[in-house]
């Protein structure tokens, strides 16, 4: 009888201790949660604007005399012009379209002076992009001197990338300039005395 209970309390002993080895059932609210996906994928590093070369531009302060970007390249292989003048005029692919106000002026001329343009290296990039690249030419024409430099898609400095941004996004803001400019009268040149019409008409020759 003794033996019967001294095994009864034995298997007692060990199927508690086994029930204490085991880790409870999970409930529904014991789930742990899933891992939260990333919801940033990569991002694409930014080409650092170059270090421009050489020493200080003596003529950062004037105002340039034409400042154009031309894209080409590209799937279909167009080429897109945009030109201002230090007069104000806007050029688009040849045409004049209008005029942009000085505080642009002065704002393209803060950027090109800021980066050191005329100090830059001609070009950044592979010589020989892919077929459906856009390539990038700048030139700046300033004070008798002027730049070119080239760049294409996925190479472009970043400061670069902000003028041709912003010439790219250019719109008039008022008439094209007139194309010669009108001199005042003075002593020296006094004004033209006005013509009659009668005596424009052309004469016939003998």
């Amino acid at each position: 009888m003794r033996n019967r209970r001294a095994l009864l309390l034995t298997a007692i002993l060990l199927l508690g201790l086994a029930a204490c080895g085991q880790p409870p059932a999970p409930t529904g609210g014991d789930r742990p949660a899933l891992l939260a996906a990333p919801t940033e994928g990569p991002t694409a590093t930014p080409v650092p604007t170059p270090t421009p070369l050489g020493t200080e531009d003596p003529s950062e302060n004037v105002i340039f005399d034409e400042l154009t970007v031309i894209r080409s390249g590209g799937i279909l292989g167009q080429e897109h012009t945009v030109t201002v003048l230090g007069d104000g005029a806007l050029i688009i692919d040849g045409a004049a379209v209008g005029s942009v106000g000085e505080n642009v002026l002065f704002a393209f001329n803060d950027q090109i002076k800021a980066m050191g343009f005329f100090r830059l290296e001609s070009h950044y990039g592979p010589i020989a992009p892919g077929a459906d690249t856009f390539a990038y030419e700048i030139r700046v024409q300033r004070d008798g001197a002027s730049q070119s430099v080239t760049t294409v898609d996925g190479h472009i400095p970043a400061s670069l990338q902000r003028l041709i941004g912003d010439l790219f996004a250019l719109q008039p803001t008022g008439p094209a300039p007139a194309a010669t400019p009108v001199e005042a009268p003075t002593a020296e040149h006094p004004p033209t005395a006005e013509i009659p019409l009668e005596q424009l008409t052309a004469q016939p020759v003998n």
